[in-house]
C-alpha cells in the first residue's frame, strides 16, 4: 500500500531514485536456507537474482509486477528439488555470505561476476539477454541510424544486469533465450543451458472481434524506446493513417524521445499513447483486446516477456528476431528492422483473413502454456542443474 501512494505522490522518477539511495545505505535483504533444509541436504547452492520474492507477498501495484518474481521462486525451487540447501543475496547487493561453502553459485550482474572460480564450486550466469558485445553492437546502430534519420542522439539503454559480462570464469550459462539469442555467444565455450522465459499467471486469453481488429496493434514495453524500436513503428504508423498503433510503455519519462517524436505520439489519430498500464487491469483486457497484433521490433532481447504477455492474450506476435521468440508458424518475423521491412510485414498480417488471426491467436496462446509455461522452466532448469552437478562432480579415487 505504501509504495503505489509515494510513486503517486513523487512520481515514479524521483521515486525510484530515492528508492535506489535508500538501498545502498541499508542494503538489500538477502535469504539464508529459503526452506530450512540444514541436515536434509549435503550440497548448497547460492541464487544470486532478486531476494525480494522471497521474503514478501506479490505486490499488487503495476509498477512491481514482473514475471522475475514467480522465475526467482521457480529457480529456487529447483535447486532444492536437486538436493540443495539454498541461499538468496540480491543481485545488487555489495558483499556475499561470509561463511558458506558453495557447491553452484548461478546469479547475474557485478557481485556474482567479481566472484572468482575455487574449487569444488561451479559458477553459473544466468544469462537474461543477448551477450554484451552484441548488446552494444545491435544498440549503436539503431542510435546511429535514427541520428541519421531524425538528427536526435538517443542515450543508450541501461543494462546493469549484463554489466560487467566476464564469461571467462563460468563454468556454464543458464541462458533465457531461443536458438538466436545462444548464438550471440558464439566466442562462449562452455556448456549453454538454454532456459524460458515465462509469462504472467493471472493473465488469460481475451476474446476479440478480428474483422475489428487486424488493423490494431500494440506495443507493451518499458524504458528505453529506441532499443525496443519504438521509433521505427512511431515512423511506419506516422504514414499509415488506416493502421493504428497503442503504446504500453514508460515513454513520457524519455523527453528527448517524446521531443522528437511529437507529432506522431500527439498529432496522430491513429496512435495512442496509454502508458504504463496494470497487466491484471480492466484498461489493459480493454486496450489488448481492441488489438489483433503484439509488435516489438528490438535490436536485442533475452525472450521478450512483453511479448509473452500480449500472447497470453491471444495476441498474434510480430518481432525482429532479436525479441527471442518463436513465432513458429502463427507470427512473423522482421526480415530486417528498416522502417521500409517493418511496413511490408504489418500490411501482410493486417490482410490476414480473420478466420486465419483467430487460427494464430489461439496457437500464440497455446505456446505460453507449453513452451513459456512455469512448468517448462522446472523442466529445462531442472535438466540443466542435473547436467552440471554431473559435469563437475568430484572424481571418486580408485
Amino acid at each position: 500500500m505504501i509504495k503505489p501512494l509515494l510513486l503517486r505522490l513523487a512520481g515514479p522518477r524521483f521515486y525510484h531514485f530515492c528508492a535506489s539511495k535508500w538501498r545502498q545505505w541499508i542494503g538489500y535483504p538477502s535469504v539464508t536456507d529459503h526452506f530450512g533444509r540444514t541436515g536434509v541436504h549435503e550440497m548448497r547452492a547460492l541464487l544470486i537474482y532478486i531476494s525480494q520474492p522471497f521474503i514478501s507477498p506479490a505486490p499488487t501495484d503495476p509498477a512491481s509486477r514482473h514475471a522475475q518474481r514467480e522465475m526467482a521462486l521457480i529457480l529456487a525451487e529447483v535447486l532444492d528439488q536437486n538436493g540443495f540447501i539454498v541461499d538468496v543475496v540480491d543481485f545488487r547487493s555489495r558483499r556475499l555470505p561470509a561463511t558458506a561453502q558453495y557447491r553452484l553459485i548461478i546469479g547475474i550482474g557485478e557481485l556474482f561476476m567479481s566472484i572468482r572460480r575455487r574449487n569444488g564450486t561451479s559458477l553459473a550466469w544466468l544469462g537474461t539477454g543477448s551477450d554484451r558485445k552484441f548488446h552494444i553492437e545491435q544498440q549503436k546502430k539503431r542510435i546511429d541510424d535514427l541520428e541519421k534519420r531524425r538528427g536526435y542522439r538517443a542515450p543508450p539503454n541501461p543494462d546493469r544486469e549484463n554489466d560487467p559480462q566476464d564469461l571467462s570464469q563460468c563454468d556454464a550459462i543458464f541462458l533465457i533465450g531461443n536458438d538466436f539469442v545462444r548464438r550471440t555467444f558464439d566466442e562462449y565455450h562452455g556448456p549453454i543451458f538454454q532456459i524460458p522465459n515465462i509469462g504472467f499467471s493471472f493473465i488469460q486469453k481475451f476474446n476479440r472481434n478480428f474483422e475489428q481488429a487486424r488493423k490494431k496493434f500494440l506495443f507493451i514495453g518499458s524504458r528505453g524506446q529506441v532499443h525496443k524500436g519504438l521509433d521505427l513503428l512511431l515512423e511506419v504508423f506516422g504514414t499509415s493513417p488506416d493502421l493504428e498503433l497503442y503504446i504500453c510503455a514508460s515513454v513520457e519519462y524519455e523527453r528527448d524521445f517524446v521531443n522528437c517524436y511529437h507529432r506522431e505520439l500527439y498529432k496522430m489519430p491513429n496512435i495512442h499513447l496509454i502508458g504504463i498500464l496494470d497487466l491484471a487491469g480492466e484498461k489493459f483486457r480493454t486496450v489488448a483486446t481492441e488489438c489483433a497484433f503484439v509488435v516489438l521490433p528490438s535490436c536485442a532481447e533475452g525472450i521478450s516477456g512483453s511479448v509473452i504477455a500480449g500472447m497470453q492474450t491471444g495476441l498474434i506476435p510480430i518481432v525482429s528476431p532479436a525479441s527471442g521468440i518463436d513465432v513458429d508458424d502463427f507470427g512473423m518475423l522482421f526480415d530486417d528492422c528498416s522502417p521500409t521491412s517493418i511496413s511490408e510485414v504489418i500490411r501482410e498480417m493486417s490482410d490476414l483473413s480473420p478466420v486465419e488471426l483467430e487460427e494464430r491467436a489461439a496457437a500464440a496462446r497455446q505456446a505460453t502454456e507449453i513452451k513459456y509455461s512455469p512448468e517448462n522452466l522446472r523442466h529445462t532448469f531442472g535438466h540443466g542443474v542435473q547436467a552440471l552437478i554431473e559435469l563437475n562432480r568430484p572424481a571418486v579415487p580408485d
